[in-house]
């Protein structure tokens, strides 16, 4: 779960050692994952590939819950927003990922992938009444300008339908991650979040 989808109030405080560690095995983790699953579908479909990637997670996170006691059954509250996550982030965006990398670079679906912050900015004004400050006002435009100085419209083959194709299976995933991320960010826990992941 990213930190746009922890609950307000749920962040507990780690030490500043353990925060960078943990930050740094995130970045090499999820840097990595990306041209893995390019690797990946040289030889596996690409819902296969999903599959493959949600059986493995899964099944880490049930060990890691199970061994600290925390496995729990959603209660009737939580279940809308667990099965908004496993629908939406867990299938809709690895899958549609999936099959957009067989069209597209690694590079290129990592910067489209995770334009998902500029979504749930936008997407928070919209649907949750935040506020839209100065600082995440420029957040937005720097993130805008980022994406376009690293997507660089100029030099996409625009009739290459294979490739808009891929693109824009990968944009309609970071759209219903944010959708996902949203929902979480509006929902009232019953349970924690952390014990509801597997």
């Amino acid at each position: 779960m990213s930190r746009h989808e922890l609950a307000p109030g749920r962040v507990s405080s780690l030490p500043r050692e353990t925060a960078i560690l943990l930050l740094v095995a995130v970045a090499i983790g999820w840097g990595t994952a990306w041209p893995v699953t390019k690797a990946i579908l040289q030889d596996v479909p690409p819902l296969w590939t999903t599959v493959l990637r949600s059986a493995i997670g899964t099944a880490t996170l049930f060990t890691i819950a199970v061994g600290r006691g925390g496995l729990t059954i959603p209660e009737r509250g939580d279940t809308p927003v667990v099965l908004n996550v496993a629908l939406l982030h867990m299938v809709a965006f690895a899958g549609l990922v999936s099959l957009g990398l067989q069209f597209v670079s690694a590079g290129r679906s990592v910067v489209l992938g995770y334009t998902t912050p500029l979504w749930v900015t936008l997407g928070a004004r919209i649907f949750l009444g935040e506020r839209l400050t100065q600082a995440r006002t420029i957040g937005i435009g720097v993130g805008i300008v980022g994406v376009l100085l690293l997507f660089n419209p100029s030099a996409f083959v625009w009739h290459d339908h294979a490739a808009l194709l891929g693109n824009l299976l990968i944009l309609l995933g970071a759209l219903c991650w944010t959708a996902s991320i949203l929902h979480v960010r509006a929902h009232r826990w019953i349970s924690s979040p952390f014990d509801l992941v597997p």
